[in-house]
């Protein structure tokens, strides 16, 4: 089943809410699933919650539009700032600009995919998406570690799945990775951090829990700061 880790803001009528908060009766702002990305905005019904269990968890990296090309000018550069980090579920859709569809995450393309937001004039570029790989820990908690691209074998972060949602530990300082990153998320502590045994992966994807949501009539939500536009766990029509 799809879905988010704990801790996804979501866009209601009472502001940004975690996705574990939400319950059934609450309103978020929702679009017309098949309306495009100028469809107007309304606030609707949520119908029924799901915390789906343990899923397959990808990481999406993406920038403002307007800084892409920015982005893509100077991509030889080591560091790419400002990047906003989403963690989703593979087989969450999203509405993907230019395909005027939903697409799995699983299917997005580095460079190749523009994500639609509540701002019916903003978009966001797709810099990098990959799974979460697992790696043991010294004490058995399940963990895992983020690529830094899909092509290289260094990565840039930790994760944890823990009962207040998805931990994360930037690996590099700000400033000397590849990547400065924006976020949500708990972050580990550092007694967490030494658990981790980063030498031992065990080739397996990483999964956490994740939540989602039935959404009345449109079928549609927005998530993180910049309002992404994703599918609730209905069928798409």
């Amino acid at each position: 089943m799809m879905g988010f880790v704990a801790g996804t803001l979501v866009h209601t009528d009472k502001g940004l809410v975690p996705i574990q908060e939400i319950k059934v009766g609450d309103r978020v702002l929702s679009r017309p699933e098949r309306g495009g990305q100028g469809a107007p905005t309304e606030y609707k019904l949520v119908t029924r919650v799901f915390h789906s269990g343990k899923n397959i968890l990808y990481r999406i990296l993406y920038i403002d539009t307007d800084n892409a090309n920015n982005f893509m000018a100077n991509h030889h550069l080591h560091k790419i700032p400002n990047l906003t980090v989403l963690f989703i579920s593979e087989d969450h859709l999203l509405w993907v600009k230019g395909m005027n569809g939903w697409v799995f995450a699983y299917q997005l393309r580095n460079g190749e995919s523009t994500l639609v937001s509540l701002n019916s004039k903003k978009t966001y570029e797709v810099i990098s998406i990959s799974p979460v790989y697992g790696e043991e820990s010294n004490d058995g908690v399940e963990s895992g570690i983020c690529p830094e691209t899909s092509a290289r074998s260094d990565f840039d972060m930790l994760v944890m799945d823990s009962p207040c949602g998805l931990k994360v530990h930037n690996v590099y300082q700000v400033g000397t990775g590849l990547y400065d990153f924006e976020h949500s998320y708990k972050s580990m502590s550092a007694e967490e951090i030494s658990t981790t045994n980063i030498s031992e992966q065990t080739g397996d994807l990483f999964s956490a829990n994740t939540y989602t949501l039935e959404v009345e009539d449109y079928h549609t939500y927005f998530v993180g700061h910049d309002g992404i536009w994703v599918h609730d766990n209905s069928p798409t029509n």
